[in-house]
């Protein structure tokens, strides 16, 4: 089974992240987007959401590398903020 690579992306809402969104889909990269609301998500992405990601304690990141990375075939190799 290969290994595929995935990115996890703050700030998917704003003008950049947008565009990283749409480049990232573009190029069928798995992405996690952190979020504070709803939103339609692409193929390829997963939702996690908190209200306040600069209030979140290591065990919320932790717990999301643990979970991701256990639960599918790839890893988390890149974080975009």
């Amino acid at each position: 089974m290969t290994q595929k690579n995935s990115v996890l992306l703050t700030g998917s809402t704003g003008f950049l992240g947008k565009q990283l969104r749409r480049l990232l889909h573009k190029n069928n990269i798995k992405t996690i987007l952190i979020l504070r609301k709803k939103i339609d998500l692409l193929d390829n992405e997963i939702a996690i959401y908190t209200d306040d990601l600069f209030s979140e304690n290591k065990v919320f990141w932790q717990q999301i590398f643990d979970d991701y990375n256990e639960n599918n075939d790839g890893k988390i190799t890149t974080i975009l903020h």
